[in-house]
Parts: C-alpha cells; sequence; structure tokens
C-alpha cells in the first residue's frame, strides 16, 4: 500500500515538473512512480493470494475416502432423514420449491454443507447443495443439538445417500415427488 500511495506522490510531482517545464524531473517522477505503483499492486496481489488461497487445505471427497489417514480422530458420520424436503426454499430465489433442488441434486460430486439459523427461537441447520447454492431440507429437531455441539469442534460436510421419489399415476408431465432423502454428514477437524 505504500508503494502504491508512493507511486501517486510521484505522479503529483510529475505533474508540478510538466507545470514547470522541468522535462528531467517528470520523466524521473513518471518512471519512479510506475515503478512504484507496479511493485505495489505487485506486493498487494501476493498478500490477497496468501489470504484466500485457490487449494483448499482439506478436501473432502479424497480425504475421507482415504483409509491410511490416522493424524487425527474425529466423530462417526451422522446418518438421517432429511426433514423439510416438501416446503420452499429459505435461501434461493431461483429453485422456490425444495423438491426442485432435489431434482437437480444427487450427482457423485454434490457436496451438502450446513447453514445455521433460528426458526420459533430454536436453532435449526438447513441442508444445502453447495453445487446448486440452494437448501433442500434441514437436519431433523432430534439431531439439531448432537449437530450444534459437533459444528463448534469440527467442519462438516454431507453427502446424498439415497433420494427416493415417485411419480402420480395422474401427473402426465412425469413429475419426480420426492418423499425421502438420506444425507451423511461427516466432521473434520477445523484448522487451526
Amino acid at each position: 500500500m505504500v508503494f502504491i500511495l508512493l507511486g501517486f506522490g510521484l505522479f503529483i510531482a510529475a505533474i508540478i515538473a510538466f507545470i514547470l517545464q522541468d522535462i528531467l524531473s517528470l520523466w524521473l517522477c513518471v518512471i519512479l512512480g510506475l515503478f512504484s505503483m507496479s511493485w505495489g499492486l505487485k506486493a498487494l496481489k501476493s498478500k490477497h493470494q496468501t489470504q484466500n488461497p485457490q487449494t483448499p487445505l482439506f478436501n473432502p471427497k479424497t480425504d475421507f475416502q482415504s483409509e491410511e489417514r490416522t493424524d487425527y480422530k474425529h466423530p462417526e458420520p451422522i446418518i438421517f432423514k432429511a426433514a423439510g424436503v416438501t416446503f420452499d426454499c429459505m435461501f434461493n430465489e431461483t429453485y422456490k420449491k425444495r423438491q426442485n433442488v432435489l431434482i437437480d441434486s444427487y450427482q457423485e460430486s454434490d457436496i451438502v454443507l450446513l447453514e445455521e439459523y433460528t426458526f420459533k427461537n430454536a436453532p435449526a441447520f438447513a441442508l444445502i447443495n453447495r453445487r446448486l447454492e440452494a437448501d433442500f431440507g434441514n437436519v431433523p429437531i432430534e439431531l439439531v443439538y448432537k449437530v450444534k455441539e459437533l459444528s463448534q469442534k469440527y467442519n462438516c460436510f454431507g453427502i446424498f445417500n439415497k433420494i427416493d421419489y415417485f411419480v402420480p399415476d395422474e401427473d402426465e408431465t412425469g413429475t419426480k415427488i420426492i418423499y425421502y432423502c438420506e444425507i451423511e454428514l461427516k466432521w473434520y477437524p477445523k484448522n487451526k
């Protein structure tokens, strides 16, 4: 940041040198100003990249599938039926209905994230499809406090285990109605 400010100061000095018709000082200020600003921008860009690395420190798709990982203990996964799969989406205007999110979900690469919110003055967790950025259900009420306790100590991601649906006989469009969605939540240590 200092070099960027120095570069601006040198450009102001170049303007003054131009007004005074001092060509040598003008070129010297312009060259030093450009050098200083480019150096400052490069330093600012590298600082931003170290604060926001492109590759995650933990990749749930590969790290949990490796049986050789023994450098930490983590809780057993929690497997449950998602609640509220027939309600409206709370966090995404595009899908409107959670059924639509579930119809577009269920790819092997889909990861489920948790979004904590308050419902009737009690904690609740929405299940979010990371790829679609939309909620498709909730953690059942009987598991909310266990999930809340674990999420204070661990990071979490989930995967789709099973989605069951039926197509009503009277529906000529073939629209799926999803009545069951099984999720598996896995836990891993928070980075310190």
